[in-house]
């Protein structure tokens, strides 16, 4: 089961808090927010909580990849994750992708990134 919060944050950024488990099952339920909030800007600032993210397959990591492109490259935005516990970015350092995403401890230091 995934639960999807989001929250207005200041400058127009978007934050999005995901809980529990981003697998096959759940990545449809992801996509439809990111896919809205991709449609109604521009540019958009996505934040991205994952500090009560207790799993992740591969499906869910493709998906942070194709956001991640679509909104930085397609849209002129940014998208960035902060909150990983050690077990979730053990699981992109081996995937590679802590190399391609832009990664933050805390919400504080990915808003003051941008």
């Amino acid at each position: 089961m995934l639960k999807i919060k989001i929250k207005d944050q200041e400058n127009n950024i978007k934050l999005i808090i995901l809980e529990g488990s981003l697998d096959n099952t759940t990545v449809v339920e992801m996509e439809s927010v990111l896919d809205s909030l991709l449609n109604q800007s521009q540019a958009p600032l996505i934040i991205m909580d994952l500090s009560k993210l207790d799993y992740i397959n591969s499906t869910g990591i493709a998906n942070f990849l194709q956001y991640y492109t679509h909104t930085t490259r397609a849209k002129q935005g940014c998208f960035k994750l902060f909150g990983l516990s050690s077990f979730i970015q053990e699981i992109l350092d081996v995937c590679g992708v802590t190399k391609v995403l832009e990664i933050y401890a805390t919400e504080d230091e990915a808003i003051r990134s941008f």
